[in-house]
């Protein structure tokens, strides 16, 4: 009984572990071969790009026998050739090496002659700037002495005698030395600056340069001032002797000779000579003997003037010296202003028969009746209370 169990025992003891290894195997299996799968999967798309890589290095073996062709090809063309075929035609076309060589070649020659032409141009250099200003140095030594004795000639001129004659020629003699001195010396100083003068943007400049391009720059100025003052001067002149030959919008002139004028409206002008007016307009009315009149007031000042449909007519003679109007109903006239001693004319009234009299300063010398159709009546005003009236 003692020997079945330790049997037992050992028995499931050997199973256990054997178990375990097999487990164990299991689990690595799977492990391999998830590995497998993923290894199968990553190398999927390497082979891709390897695939595409090939592809891509064919392309170029391709294009590169291409450009050997394209290459020989040019070899074979002449230089004039070449530039033609290789010079864009328009700014969006992308050029070749070639082309851009070409080009910096092309400026890089013309820069050089640019500076050869500026060299030809600049003063000798010959001397050196120590030496040029040696020779501004004499001048001024020498230009001093020239001074100095002009200064002693002027002293010495005193009266209109032979010897200030001849000391006033020795001194015209040295002035002209000393101008032509002075003269040098600007020559001698404008060269010392050009010697030292830069050529590129980039170079250093002395202030002798630079206040030689100053005293240019003035000088320029000046002259450019000098003729815009001379043109302005011109136009002034000019503006002058116009602005008094023309016609001003105020003030009083005296307009001579035959104007003709294409249209006048004027509210108060007074025009003396000959003048053509073309119809011409005003609105106001003469106070004056030597006014001109305007139509209106002829009409209706002094001429006809109509005062419509009237029931009780009131007329204002101010407004004209001949009335005429229509009775439209019956009613009597009378005046509302009797216009001014001595202020005459008529009146002449339609449908007559609608009048029923005529009230102060109306009076008749003999009444009147029996009024019909169209009737007309002088009136003469001898006072603001008496207007003699007479049927015509």
């Amino acid at each position: 009984m003692r020997d079945t169990e330790l049997t037992t025992q050992q028995t499931t003891e050997v199973e256990q572990p054997q178990e375990s290894l097999e487990t164990q195997e299991t689990q690595a299996q799977d492990e391999v071969e998830a590995t497998q799968a993923q290894a199968e999967s990553t190398l999927t798309p390497l082979a891709l790009k390897r695939q595409e890589i090939e592809q891509k290095e064919d392309e170029i073996a391709a294009l590169q026998n291409q450009l050997t062709e394209l290459n020989s090809m040019i070899e074979s063309l002449s230089k004039e050739e070449r530039e033609q075929a290789y010079t864009p035609k328009n700014q969006q076309e992308l050029v070749r090496a070639f082309y851009v060589d070409k080009t910096n070649n092309d400026l890089k020659e013309r820069i050089l002659e640019i500076i050869e032409s500026i060299k030809v141009y600049l003063p000798p250099a010959k001397i050196s700037t120590k030496q040029k200003q040696v020779q501004i140095d004499n001048i001024k030594q020498q230009i001093t002495q020239k001074q100095e004795s002009i200064d002693i000639i002027d002293e010495e001129i005193s009266d209109d005698n032979e010897e200030s004659d001849a000391l006033r020629e020795e001194r015209q003699v040295l002035s002209g030395e000393l101008e032509e001195l002075n003269n040098e010396l600007k020559v001698l100083k404008e060269q010392q600056c050009q010697i030292l003068s830069p050529i590129l943007e980039a170079d250093l400049t002395t202030k002798c340069y630079v206040d030689m391009q100053l005293q240019k720059l003035l000088t320029t100025l000046q002259q450019a001032d000098n003729q815009i003052q001379q043109t302005l001067n011109n136009h002034i002149q000019l503006a002058n002797t116009k602005d008094s030959a023309n016609v001003k919008l105020s003030g009083n002139q005296s307009i001579s000779g035959v104007k003709s004028f294409a249209s006048i409206n004027a509210t108060s002008a007074t025009i003396s000579g000959v003048a053509n007016l073309p119809n011409p307009q005003c609105a106001n009315n003469p106070t004056i003997d030597n006014h001109l009149t305007r139509k209106a007031y002829v009409d209706y000042g002094g001429g006809m003037r109509s005062l419509g449909n009237q029931v009780n007519a009131r007329i204002d003679l101010r407004l004209a010296q001949h009335f005429h109007f229509t009775m439209t109903g019956r009613g009597n006239i009378g005046v509302s202003n009797w216009g001014g001693h001595g202020k005459s004319g008529t009146i002449t009234i339609y449908r007559a028969e609608n009048i029923t009299g005529f009230l102060a300063p109306f009076s008749f010398r003999i009444p009147q009746s029996g009024f019909r159709g169209t009737e007309t009546f002088a009136y003469f005003c001898v006072a603001s209370n008496c207007i003699k009236l007479s049927r015509v």
